[in-house]
């Protein structure tokens, strides 16, 4: 039977009949072994930066002399600069230790422990020792995925210190109260008071004087009064550096007249929080973009009327729109001259025209008035109201020109325009009339 290795130290189990004349010298390793594991310390030594996915190993070596079996381990490097955090991990997962671990990292750069196969930062899996922290860890060996490091305690922390003679501390920090039963002597500085000098003032007889032993507040304020003056320094004789002749007096702040130069330089860049650039002025021309809540006029006028329009200081006209009319368009008389009801209906009580003067128009032909007998006048039902006239449809197909394509797929129809096709018909119809007329006027 082949020797075996225990589970956590690794040290070599001789089996029954092995090794026989030379058993000694691996018991003799064994010891040795046994001996790093309980008081021997090792040093690891970073040759260069580590990372979460590339961890500097500490192993525990099976029958050999190696750093992840001892019992105190000092975390060191080259001294240059490898990063922040460094990553060591304990090998193999199964091993379990109880080692002391210090963080001498230079550059005050933590340490993170772990002996999992993948690193967790924040859970039981790894923990951090900050630089110079020394740490009593517990490795529990239980495998390359659940393998967790327990802090036992750290060395830079103790709840109670005691001490029957002298004790020295060094870099010491006190976090909680301290109560010292007898006395304390300082050889050094207190927050950079130098200890000695500060003794000898206290011991000074002007400290230890009786008069200036035991003295309340009354006392001390009383005191202070028996030297005060003009000379004394204490006299309220300047304000800031200010004689009181240059402070005006309470009783005549109404009068006089104050410097501007005085007076802060006051812009109005904002108003109630929105810029300036926001709002409309009349000095300008400018406009508004409502990306928001719509600009809402509302007026009490019967009519209708919201908006007056002002030429100069005339009156020329009116914008409004009340129950029945979504858009109301008055002269200066306040009479309506252009409405749309909530129908669509348009209603003007003047001409309306479009621009056909020659000069706007080119390439111009003469219509075939006798696409008009192609052409279909309807009656329909549309909302709510029998009305009359084509369909968009039906004139696409016989002149496109006069439908029109809106941007919601809908189609309408240039009502006005069919006026062309109708003259032509006309003219058409009067020229068979005419034709009609002298066959008959022949025959006779």
């Amino acid at each position: 039977m082949a020797s075996t290795f225990s589970d956590d130290l690794k040290i070599e189990l001789i089996a029954d009949g092995e090794q026989a004349g030379t058993w000694g010298t691996t018991t003799n390793t064994n010891w040795q072994l046994v001996e790093e594991s309980i008081s021997a310390k090792a040093t690891v030594t970073l040759s260069g930066g580590t990372s979460t996915s590339s961890p500097q190993d500490i192993a525990v070596t099976e029958g050999a002399s190696s750093n992840g079996r001892h019992a105190f381990i000092e975390l060191k490097d080259a001294g240059s600069d490898l990063g922040a955090t460094q990553y060591f991990r304990l090998t193999p997962t199964s091993v379990e230790r109880l080692i002391l671990v210090r963080n001498s990292l230079s550059g005050s750069r933590a340490a993170h422990i772990r002996q999992v196969t993948s690193h967790s930062t924040d859970t039981d899996e790894g923990l951090e020792i900050t630089n110079g922290e020394t740490a009593l860890l517990h490795f529990d060996g239980a495998g390359a995925s659940t393998a967790k490091v327990i802090r036992v305690f750290s060395g830079s922390v103790f709840t109670t210190l005691t001490t029957s003679g002298v004790a020295t501390l060094n870099s010491a920090a006190v976090t909680n109260n301290l109560s010292v039963g007898g006395n304390i002597t300082v050889t050094g500085t207190v927050d950079g008071v130098d200890v000695a000098t500060l003794n000898t003032n206290f011991t000074d007889s002007v400290f230890n004087n009786a008069n200036y032993l035991n003295r309340d507040n009354t006392q001390t304020l009383t005191l202070i009064k028996e030297v005060d003056g003009a000379t004394s320094g204490l006299d309220a004789d300047l304000l800031d550096g200010q004689e009181g002749s240059y402070y005006t007096n309470a009783s005549n702040i109404d009068a006089g007249t104050v410097p501007s130069a005085r007076l802060p330089s006051i812009d109005a860049v904002t108003l109630d929080g929105i810029d300036s650039s926001q709002f409309m002025r009349s000095d300008i021309q400018d406009t508004m973009s409502a990306t928001g809540t719509p600009l809402r006029v509302n007026s009490t006028n019967s009519n209708g009327t919201k908006i007056q329009v002002e030429d100069n200081g005339t009156i020329r006209g009116f914008l409004g729109a009340d129950s029945n009319k979504t858009f109301i368009s008055a002269n200066s008389s306040g009479t309506n001259m252009f409405t749309v009801d909530t129908s669509g209906n348009i209603v003007a009580t003047g001409d309306v025209t479009a621009n056909s003067d020659i000069a706007f128009k080119s390439d111009i032909q003469t219509l075939d008035g006798n696409k008009v007998f192609d052409m279909r006048g309807v009656s329909f039902m549309k909302d709510g109201r029998r009305g009359s006239g084509v369909v968009a449809q039906e004139i696409e197909k016989i002149a496109p020109e006069l439908v029109h394509v809106g941007t919601d797929g809908k189609k309408s129809v240039a009502y006005g325009n069919l006026v062309g096709y109708l003259i032509e018909a006309v003219k058409d119809l009067q020229k068979e009339l005419q034709e009609v007329r002298g066959d008959l006027t022949n025959k006779r």
